[in-house]
């Protein structure tokens, strides 16, 4: 099995071909499999981005509102927060902890 690492100086044909080839030698048995990883694997980047762009514009909601507004979206993100964490996904909290974190000037 090659292990592969990024290198910044490949360009994108290259990676490209370097994804055929993989793909070239993935015995037929396994085809299957590896389409449901790359299906899932694009899903999950959508998704980020999703989430990332929804709670940045969360955060420019709650920052452009009034003080009672404010206070009031401030105390529901503390409960879904609350509810977030008696869920007990472990992934998924550290995932959205993650987007939390790359969002500046966030007071909750």
């Amino acid at each position: 099995m090659n292990h592969y690492s990024y290198d910044p100086t490949h360009t994108l044909t290259d990676l490209r071909d370097d994804l055929l080839l993989e793909i070239e030698n993935t015995p037929d048995e396994q085809i299957p499999q590896l389409l449901q990883i790359i299906r899932l694997f694009r899903q999950s980047q959508m998704t980020n981005q999703e989430s990332r762009d929804n709670w940045q514009a969360a955060m420019v909601q709650l920052e452009n509102s009034n003080p009672i507004q404010r206070k009031q979206r401030q105390q529901k993100l503390k409960d879904l927060f609350q509810s977030w964490n008696e869920l007990g996904e472990e992934q998924d909290q550290k995932e959205t902890w993650e987007i939390i974190k790359s969002s500046k000037g966030v007071a909750i």
